[in-house]
């Protein structure tokens, strides 16, 4: 059985090279994963067209690491968009590619030795325009269950702060030393905030709860006490002075964000976070912020954008969605963003019968079941029937990832244009 707490440990690790870094969190994954086949790490740009991949590693061998490479950049570049920008946060890519993508099963099994015949993806948002996966082959189609999700999904949030940390931590001053047990030694900056102060403290203090052997041995008690960030801000990474002694120390390790236009800083975080598909708990966790904190920023980030729900909102935000293809005109003197999307993915539609497209459509609009009922002239039943089958047909949890995946990817955009 592996140790969720020591995956956490290892990406906040800054001492090895990238390459090292990236082998030692794989070989961390390898006993999470159970499956016993080498795990992949990817970090990838998405900054434009398809994900470049800047960096792959692995658990195991060069073979392996080889191997895993070979089987990715032999990916059709819509099969990448499914896996890296629509993918959910932790998915196989039997639950999200297959019904897309039929021909991948086949390729699957041939680029594998017919070894593979699924692989299950969990995705990390490392800034607006980075993402880190770690991948994990299959012997047989899997659909991960609700606790694997909830562990991979508060697991990668660690990976990803790693990364985004590892490419900052040398321009970027530390703004706070705490004793193991959260006494303060210094604080800088915003640190020195009473509340930051206090949340730090009480970080730290979690932190050492987290690494208790009865934590280890719990993954939801481990877990949940070590959280992605401090307050939306800063991360917490072991030091040692010469006598051997251990502190930690407060670095500021925001997620960066594209142009947030008219938005604060943490109302463009969660909207980034929310175009990724993720739920208020999600987010709350990978931020280390409060429920009430994260649905507010959401609610003000929509009204600004005078979108009326939290599926539009994702839409919205989603990698692929409208506001990556908004383009900047002048009405006058005044500049403006424009720019036109479809509402469903054609890829999609085509898993939904006509009834079931037409109510899709209205719920990444932003209608309750309710609201569709009436303009449907149908029982409101009826509705929550047709959206518990798109989120069947689709393998999707909410309205949120819906409307974060709904979207036509990234190809389209380039192809079609802002018209």
């Amino acid at each position: 059985m592996g140790d969720w707490v020591e995956l956490i440990e290892r990406c906040y690790d800054l001492s090895p090279d990238d390459a090292d870094w990236g082998h030692r969190i794989a070989e961390a994954a390898l006993p999470l994963f159970g499956a016993g086949l080498p795990v992949g790490l990817f970090v990838a740009g998405i900054d434009t067209g398809s994900p470049v991949v800047e960096q792959v590693e692995t658990s195991g061998s060069a073979a392996a690491r080889a191997l895993t490479k070979r089987i990715h950049d032999a990916a059709p570049s819509h099969v990448l968009d499914l896996v890296w920008r629509t993918g959910g946060v932790v998915s196989s890519l039997s639950e999200r590619v297959f019904a897309a993508a039929p021909e991948v099963r086949s390729e699957l099994a041939k680029a594998t030795g017919r070894v593979g015949a699924d692989f299950v993806n969990v995705s990390g948002h490392v800034d607006a325009d980075r993402i880190v996966l770690l991948s994990s082959a299959r012997i047989e189609e899997t659909r991960t269950s609700p606790a694997e999700r909830r562990c991979w999904h508060r697991a990668i949030a660690h990976v990803a702060a790693g990364c985004r940390l590892r490419r900052r931590v040398s321009e970027v001053p530390f703004e706070g030393v705490f004793e193991p047990d959260g006494r303060v030694r210094e604080l800088r900056g915003r640190a020195r905030n009473e509340n930051a102060r206090d949340a730090l403290r009480h970080a730290v203090a979690a932190i050492d709860r987290a690494r208790t052997s009865a934590a280890r041995d719990d993954p939801d008690l481990g877990l949940a006490n070590w959280q992605g960030l401090v307050s939306g801000r800063w991360s917490l990474v072991d030091r040692f002075d010469s006598d051997g002694r251990r502190f930690l120390v407060a670095i500021p390790n925001e997620p960066s964000t594209l142009d947030p236009r008219g938005l604060t800083r943490r109302e463009a975080q969660v909207a980034e976070l929310v175009g990724t598909g993720r739920s208020t708990k999600e987010i709350a966790y990978d931020l280390g912020l409060s429920l009430s904190t994260v649905t507010m920023a959401a609610t003000r980030a929509a009204r600004k954008f005078g979108l009326r729900s939290r599926a539009e909102l994702a839409a919205f935000f989603a990698p692929c969605g409208a506001r990556s293809r908004l383009r900047e005109a002048r009405i006058g003197d005044q500049p403006v963003l424009v720019g036109c999307h479809a509402v469903l993915d054609p890829a999609l539609s085509e898993r939904l019968t006509r009834a079931e497209r037409e109510v899709a459509e209205l719920v990444v609009s932003g209608r309750s079941n309710a609201e569709i009922a009436r303009l449907r002239g149908t029982a409101q039943n009826t509705v929550a029937n047709q959206v518990a089958s798109i989120f069947r047909k689709l393998s999707i949890q909410s309205r949120t990832e819906l409307g974060a995946g709904a979207l036509p990817a990234a190809r389209d955009s380039r192809e079609s244009g802002t018209r």
